[in-house]
């Protein structure tokens, strides 16, 4: 358990909260998408992704951010793939 009591993961206040917006994700994003679905507009779409390493910062982030939601807004667009070169690398967190 971290310092300071206990974490949000060990709390079953969030439970339901963590279930509706799964369930929410899975249903925009589809049922053969996996985690992390974008989901944003009016109406809301649902993205699978982006996954991204090492994590882009500042305005590449923002850039990256922008497209793939655009992307997204095309009601054509579905998927877009290619393998990776290495296993994840982890950068810096904003």
């Amino acid at each position: 358990m971290p310092k300071g009591g206990p974490s949000a993961i060990d709390d079953p206040s969030w439970d339901d909260a963590v279930r509706a917006s799964t369930g929410e994700a899975v249903g925009l994003g589809g049922a053969d998408v996996g985690s992390p679905v974008l989901a944003f507009g009016d109406p809301r779409v649902g993205i699978f992704g982006p996954i991204v390493s090492p994590p882009p910062t500042g305005p590449e982030a923002v850039r990256l951010f922008d497209l793939v939601c655009e992307a997204a807004l095309n009601p054509r667009f579905f998927e877009l793939k290619r393998g990776r070169p290495a296993g994840a690398q982890f950068g810096p967190r904003p």
